[in-house]
This record gives C-alpha cells, sequence and structure tokens, in this order.
C-alpha cells in the first residue's frame, strides 16, 4: 500500500475544455444580473429620494427665512409659499392660491387635492405665522398683548413642504411611496 502526502499521484483530473468554462461563466453572469440589475435600480431610487428630500429641505428653509426677515414679511404668507415654489424649480408666475392655502400649479393638471403640481410630483405648502409670548403661551399676533411680567410678544413663522416619492421599481419588502415632509420654524427680527 503507498501513502501519499497530499501530492498528486501521478493522476492528471480530465481538462474541461475551454467552451465548456465559458459557458458556465455565461450561466452564472445569467443568474446574477437580475440581483445586480435591482441593486442598481435601488441605488438611483435611494439617489433620487435623497435628492427631493434635501429639495424640500432647501424649500422650507428659504422660505422661513424669508418670513422671518422682519414682522412685515411674517405676514407675507403668499411671498414664503412663492418663495419655496421657487426653491423647488417652479413656476411661480403660472401659480395661484386656493382657499387651503396651498399654492397649485398650472390649472390643466390639478388634482382633487389641490397640490403644487410640477410634472409627477405634488407638493403640499403651508406657511403661516404665530405669536408667543417670552413664557411661551400662545397669543393672538393682531390683537394679543402680553400679560404683565410674561415679556414681550415674539413673531414666528412655520413653513411645511412636504410630497409624495414614488420608487421606479415595486421593489419586494420596500414601500413603493414614500411621503417625504420638512417644516422649519423661525423666529421673525
Amino acid at each position: 500500500m503507498t501513502v501519499t502526502s497530499g501530492r498528486s499521484s501521478g493522476r492528471l483530473a480530465p481538462k474541461v475544455s475551454r467552451d465548456r468554462q465559458r459557458g458556465g461563466a455565461v450561466a452564472e453572469l445569467a443568474i446574477a444580473m437580475p440581483f445586480i440589475f435591482m441593486m442598481m435600480l435601488g441605488a438611483v431610487d435611494f439617489g433620487r429620494m435623497l435628492t427631493v428630500s434635501t429639495r424640500v429641505a432647501d424649500a422650507t428653509y428659504a422660505a422661513a427665512a424669508y418670513g422671518a426677515q422682519s414682522t412685515s414679511t411674517a405676514q407675507d404668507t403668499n411671498g414664503m409659499r412663492n418663495v419655496a415654489l421657487h426653491e423647488l424649480g417652479l413656476d411661480v408666475s403660472a401659480s395661484t392660491t386656493t382657499k387651503t392655502g396651498l399654492v397649485v400649479g398650472d390649472a390643466s393638471a390639478l388634482t382633487a387635492t389641490a397640490h403644487a403640481t410640477a410634472s409627477t410630483k405634488d407638493y403640499d405648502i403651508a406657511a403661516t405665522r404665530y405669536c408667543e409670548c417670552e413664557d411661551h403661551k400662545s397669543v393672538d399676533c393682531d390683537t394679543g398683548a402680553c400679560a404683565a411680567g410674561s415679556g414681550n410678544r415674539r413673531v414666528y413663522v412655520r413653513v411645511r413642504v412636504g410630497t409624495t416619492f414614488l420608487t421606479v421599481f415595486d421593489y419586494p419588502g420596500i414601500p413603493h411611496e414614500v411621503t417625504i415632509t420638512r417644516q422649519t420654524e423661525m423666529r421673525a427680527r
């Protein structure tokens, strides 16, 4: 009986032809491609969602910064909405204001819920002004006065922008619709 120590015993393994190796590589690629493609689509969707989220956050900040310039600009809720629309890249001149305070886009593209429409994205934009005393109690901005000892009345603006993001592909286990809402509050100077 002959014992070998891990070395070949002189017999060679049969050679696999190159065509067979290539066929195996093509089969592996065919199996892996759907997963690779789905991962690439997911990365693109994540990037798109991050871009939309950043644009919405920038729009709320710019609109609130406009409203916080003074107590008179804090009353200009239409101006704050127009600044938000401009930051979102929407045509401000084609917009109108509804009774609900939402700014809406082109009349032919209006939805029943009256959102601002830019291609396939709907934006909800709400700009408000509110007042508080130094002790954080709410007071009417036009007629209210703070009680003695509670300090002066402070004027604030609040801007909220929201949208619904739709993914390109319906991924298993991940929602197809994602609501993105950002809110910024600033004190008027």
